[in-house]
């Protein structure tokens, strides 16, 4: 049985980056912008393979405001072949890891977009609780 790995991505990594994107988040990809964002000392992407190919990322940033760092996890992405199978889980719970030992942020969030039930799922199965709406 294969095990999957997670490693910090690099440079070659960012096609299959964006292919993710393109196929599962079905977004169109900034090729030139992931390249950069790579070598970013304030950013950290991972990639997980499995069965000897890439089948996930997770990618995030650390940002500085009124003294509290905040590492902020952006974007997930598992190949829908790949899927229910908890490699999602294990790149949230290996960004926050990494994320912590690089950044040491006072806080750790998800950024979630409404509606999106698959990555609600994967960060509730990752410890991570949604946030009160308030009201005004």
């Amino acid at each position: 049985m294969s095990k999957s790995f997670i490693r910090k991505a690099t440079e070659p990594d960012a096609e299959q980056i964006a292919k993710l994107i393109s196929d599962e988040l079905h977004d169109e990809p900034n090729l030139v912008n992931i390249k950069s964002q790579l070598p970013d000392p304030n950013s950290l992407t991972l990639v997980i393979e499995y069965e000897g190919q890439t089948r996930g990322f997770v990618s995030g940033f650390i940002t500085k405001g009124n003294g509290i760092d905040r590492l902020e996890l952006d974007l997930i992405a598992v190949s829908s072949e790949s899927r229910k199978q908890g490699l999602g889980k294990s790149l949230v719970e290996a960004f926050v890891a990494e994320g912590v030992q690089l950044f040491s942020p006072y806080l750790v969030r998800a950024l979630v977009r409404a509606g999106n039930e698959a990555m609600e799922k994967c960060m509730k199965s990752a410890g991570f609780q949604p946030e009160e709406k308030k009201r005004s």
